[in-house]
């Protein structure tokens, strides 16, 4: 049995929506298919991979589901470990890491996209 993707910017996009409210439950209810696309991202595009497990893990701590959110966060965790050591993959996760924070703080995202080559997802 296959689990399904979604395109990744509607998913953060979903997804930080959701956190902005506090909706942590309906983070969670994200996550089969956010676990699935993040691992679908996982090397071509980490910035992405590695943000949806820190949203996820989260929203588990949130509320009070710590065990999940502690997989979650390692997971994330394994993912910077590999990117920091790629110069341009921590350029890229910097560009991404400061357009998320804007748009969870309201600023809309530059032309629609969160990341460098998100566009090719």
């Amino acid at each position: 049995m296959s689990t399904s993707t979604a395109n990744p910017r509607q998913l953060m996009s979903t997804m930080l929506e959701l956190g902005k409210v506090q909706n942590y439950r309906g983070v969670q209810a994200l996550s089969t298919t956010a676990i699935a696309t993040a691992e679908k991202l996982r090397v071509k595009y980490p910035v992405y991979a590695s943000l949806i497990y820190t949203m996820l893990g989260h929203s588990y701590s949130s509320t009070g589901h710590n065990d999940k959110a502690i997989g979650l966060l390692e997971q994330a965790l394994a993912i910077e470990k590999v990117r920091d050591n790629n110069p341009r993959l921590l350029a890229e996760s910097s560009e991404c890491l400061t357009r998320a924070d804007a748009f969870a703080a309201g600023t809309p995202l530059p032309r629609g996209r969160l990341c460098r080559g998100d566009a090719d997802n």
